[in-house]
């Protein structure tokens, strides 16, 4: 009510997720709205509508190749240390449930072939050393793709610079249609962690406009371009309108009826009756 606006995941740690919208932030019109405009005005604006899907696919990639291939690495040679150490079964259980939450987490590859090494009576250091080397082996296949990626884009924004009849043209086009202020704050790059390690798992902090959600029950994070209901992803911007109307009509029919001033005053009787009792 103040005007203050804070990141959902600053708030007290009772009341703040890393993997998706708190429930308290869910409760709020403001955060649907807000979020289905900065979505739609950064995807759908003139300038970055034909480059969006392009941009996606290559920030998962470098999301992978720079922050969580190598975070993979690291995670294992550790519990390699630990396995040799012998002394940590705990934590070593602990360091194989986020290698494995981290791998469940790549997505532009087939299913990695070490899953069974995750169970701490299996694992083993030339088991872990396998797995390194298949992730050095997969980052480096990454930087291929994504050289051939950018190879596409340059391609794509020849044609685009074409079509705008210059390229003083698509210049003007950017600054028209791009604003700076709202592409840091949906691919928050005012925060220098990029992939956080929380309750056993990787966190992605990276470009969260360009990060699918995880649940597919219509919960994600905050600013991701769409939510996914079964197998369907649902733009943002309808999706949020529809959950807005949603409330209002909700709160329309709690109006209507005065179901609130009923629950109030049937609470305030259960009150009095506990306390004439007493």
């Amino acid at each position: 009510m103040a005007g203050v606006i804070v990141k959902f995941d600053k708030l007290h740690y009772k009341f703040t997720s890393d993997l998706v919208v708190p429930v308290s932030g869910e409760l709020m019109a403001s955060r649907w709205a807000y979020e289905a405009l900065a979505v739609n005005q950064f995807v759908n604006n003139a300038y970055q509508k034909p480059l969006f899907e392009i941009e996606k696919l290559e920030s998962n990639i470098n999301y992978d190749m720079q922050f969580l291939l190598p975070a993979l690495v690291q995670e294992t040679e550790d519990a390699m240390a630990m396995q040799e150490d012998g002394t940590r079964t705990q934590e070593l259980t602990a360091k194989l449930r986020i290698i494995e939450h981290g791998l469940s987490n790549i997505r532009l590859t087939t299913p990695v072939p070490y899953s069974g090494l995750m169970d701490p009576d299996q694992f083993s250091v030339s088991g872990g050393n396998e797995l390194v080397d298949w992730l050095n082996k997969y980052r480096s296949a990454l930087r291929v793709h994504r050289d051939r990626l950018t190879r596409e884009k340059d391609v794509l924004i020849d044609s685009l610079m074409h079509e705008a009849g210059g390229l003083d043209e698509y210049i003007q086009l950017k600054r028209s249609r791009y604003n700076e202020k709202l592409a840091q704050l949906v691919l928050n790059r005012n925060d220098l962690h990029k992939i956080i390690k929380k309750k056993d798992q990787l966190l992605r902090k990276m470009d969260p406009v360009f990060m699918d959600p995880f649940n597919r029950q219509g919960r994600a994070h905050f600013f991701a371009s769409s939510k996914i209901l079964g197998q369907k992803h649902v733009p943002t911007l309808y999706f949020n309108l529809g959950v807005i109307w949603i409330m209002t009509i909700i709160l329309y029919v709690l109006l209507r009826d005065s179901i609130l001033q009923k629950v109030v005053n049937f609470s305030g009787s259960r009150l009095k009756k506990r306390a004439s009792e007493k």
